[in-house]
């Protein structure tokens, strides 16, 4: 694929494209040198998805921009040959779960102009590479939304709340501001003898991991976004280590009752996905788990610990994690067209498609609309 001009570059996750990105990245602001940036984690959503993951690198003089992509080939999908397409066309994305651009400047002056000359320069990159759409998540905790949205030339939206816990405060405060329920809930799982500690993210420990997490989201009906291929948490500890990848479990007489995969930055460790089984949540494992899960990343020198928000803003997911911290943040996305015939064309093939497999379109705000 060509690059679009002198001021940005499009790096591949191998070879000296790699080396490049990882030298990008540790000239960051420490604040910025976040997992979901890293070429590791890049590498590992690549081995699971089997689509290439990219790098987008916007430099002028001492300022830079970046920001990882997929890169996924429209082309592969089982309608697309009702459109005709003329070569191959792809869509960008952001990776799981967050994106978008990040940004090492001299000073604030520069962001503006920066970032307007970014997004033009991605404008044409992906006209030139018949790039139809872009979806891009936002990092809530590092609200890299706000350099885009000023440009006015990105549609910022903003989707839900996410909750997050501020490790900087001492251990009693960090228990005193969890609602009275939460409190209750972790003296009595300690008081049943249920204790929360890491594990090695080996083969065992990810194998009861998987376990619990599958049987909760068939549990809770959740949709097919949700259901990782197996490899997705063997080439996550694989491609970032277990500096940067560990398991939490919560155990009663050595059985397994809850566990969460961990991701942690140098600032930032992430609840990142859980499960649990249903016969012994009166034990109240989740609550002490995230707890104790706080409490470790604290020791580690972790200064927030997010747990994300709900499925639907304000569900009892939402409202599960908000017993843990009055601390929100804004979730925010963008997308954008352009190639707005094709895109017409890709939707009216879907629907085509739903219909021939009896099935009828339906309205759907998930973007791009043809993948939903």
């Amino acid at each position: 694929m060509t690059q679009p001009d002198s001021a940005l570059r499009i790096l591949t996750t191998q070879g000296e494209d790699a080396d490049l990105w990882e030298r990008s990245f540790d000239r960051l602001h420490a604040r910025h040198k976040d997992i979901h940036f890293t070429v590791g984690y890049a590498r590992a959503h690549e081995r699971t998805y089997g689509c290439e993951i990219l790098l987008a690198l916007y430099a002028k003089d001492d300022c830079y921009i970046l920001m990882p992509f997929g890169l996924r080939d429209v082309g592969q999908l089982p309608f697309a040959a009702k459109t005709a397409l003329d070569g191959p066309v792809y869509d960008m994305t952001s990776i799981y779960s967050f994106g978008g651009p990040i940004a090492r400047l001299s000073d604030r002056s520069t962001s503006r102009r920066l970032y307007c000359d970014f997004q033009k320069a991605l404008e044409r990159y992906c006209a030139e590479c018949r790039i139809v759409s872009q979806f891009t998540a936002f990092h809530p905790l590092l609200a890299n939304h706000k350099d885009p949205q000023e440009t006015g030339l990105v549609d910022v939206r903003r989707r839900k709340e996410v909750v997050w816990i501020d490790l900087r405060k001492d251990e009693h405060t960090l228990f005193q501001e969890m609602t009275k329920n939460h409190r209750r809930a972790i003296s009595q799982a300690r008081r049943r003898g249920v204790v929360a500690e890491p594990i090695v993210p080996d083969t065992a420990g990810l194998d009861v991991f998987k376990e619990l997490y599958f049987d909760t989201m068939h549990r809770v009906g959740a949709s097919a976004r949700w259901f990782f291929p197996d490899s997705y948490f063997y080439d996550c500890v694989t491609c970032l280590g277990s500096d940067h990848v560990s398991l939490f479990h919560a155990k009663k007489d050595g059985r397994t009752l809850a566990s969460a995969f961990v991701l942690r930055s140098n600032k930032i460790a992430y609840y990142h996905l859980s499960g649990s089984r249903k016969d012994f949540l009166n034990l109240r494992p989740n609550h002490l788990l995230i707890y104790e899960l706080a409490l470790w990343a604290k020791a580690l020198g972790c200064q927030q610990l997010h747990l994300g928000g709900g499925l639907e803003p304000g569900d009892s997911l939402f409202r599960f994690k908000a017993g843990f911290s009055g601390c929100r943040s804004s979730f925010y996305t963008a997308s954008a067209i352009y190639d707005p015939q094709l895109y017409r064309q890709l939707c009216a093939a879907r629907d085509e498609w739903d219909r021939a497999n009896g099935l009828e379109p339906q309205p759907t705000n998930f973007f791009p609309a043809y993948r939903r």
